[in-house]
């Protein structure tokens, strides 16, 4: 299926990048040496880490950035033109309907800089947690650094677990599908401009892991295209790591008439 080759494409780009992102901050570690070791019953120096690590993980990761945006723009932009292409194919409108390339890049590049801001956010907290329970174990560099790229190595290969194998797995599955429900919404939008009303409808993967935010969503059918979902949303995903889909067709009522 090409949705999950370019999941995988886009995986095999992220791991990658993690490492690099890895040794960069164990690089940049050394300007908190004078952190450990030092026990923290034995002095203060915790209390004052905050500012320091900030300022060590901001400027360090900052390297990083625009190699992750443009990761992520590429493998955006593809499947938000997949999202289009099929459902126009899908529905019989492929030679009614094209994504005008412009548009699609340019959000494209506007989620992969928010997507990229929220990754190293989740990731200064991970790495904040792994210096500050070093320093308050006594720990020295070596064994803080080396805890660091053990971290980064999981986030770029991971330990299988159900669906999910890897962080990189993870946001390439969500960013893959965040796009692939855009570039849906995209036609129905341009389609309903010319008139004609749109209906979706919620698809689970129907297996006993499924939600029950997403199973209430499912149940509820089919439901306009402008309407949101039990849950409260507009599409799937839900959350990182759904594997759930949306379905669209001409309103049926519409479509009777027509016919």
């Amino acid at each position: 299926m090409q949705r999950e080759r370019d999941v995988k494409r886009l995986e095999e780009k992220l791991g990658p990048w993690f490492k690099w992102q890895g040794r960069v901050l164990v690089a940049a570690l050394p300007k908190l040496v004078r952190y450990f070791p030092q026990p923290v019953e034995e002095s203060r120096l915790l209390e004052a880490l905050g500012a320091d690590f900030d300022a060590m993980f901001d400027s360090a990761i900052e390297v990083t950035v625009s190699s992750g945006e443009e990761i992520l723009t590429k493998g955006l932009d593809g499947a938000m033109h997949s999202g289009y292409t099929d459902l126009a194919e899908e529905i019989r409108m492929a030679k009614a309907f094209q994504l005008d390339d412009p548009l699609a890049t340019a959000w494209a590049k506007e989620r992969a800089a928010e997507a990229v801001s929220q990754v190293n956010d989740t990731t200064k907290e991970t790495i904040r947690g792994i210096v500050s329970k070093g320093i308050e174990e006594g720990m020295d560099y070596d064994t803080i650094a080396g805890r660091i790229t053990k971290r980064f190595g999981e986030f770029a290969i991971g330990k299988p677990q159900q669906h999910i194998q890897s962080r990189a797995h993870l946001v390439a599955i969500n960013e893959n599908a965040l796009a692939y429900e855009h570039g849906q919404r995209q036609l129905v939008d341009e389609i309903q401009a010319t008139g004609i009303d749109m209906e979706k409808s919620w698809a689970t993967v129907g297996d006993g892991d499924v939600s029950a935010g997403c199973q209430r969503n499912q149940d509820a059918e089919w439901v306009p295209a402008a309407a949101e979902f039990p849950s409260g949303d507009q599409n799937p995903p839900r959350f990182p790591g759904c594997r759930c889909s949306s379905r669209h067709r001409v309103a049926r009522e519409q479509e009777e008439e027509a016919i």
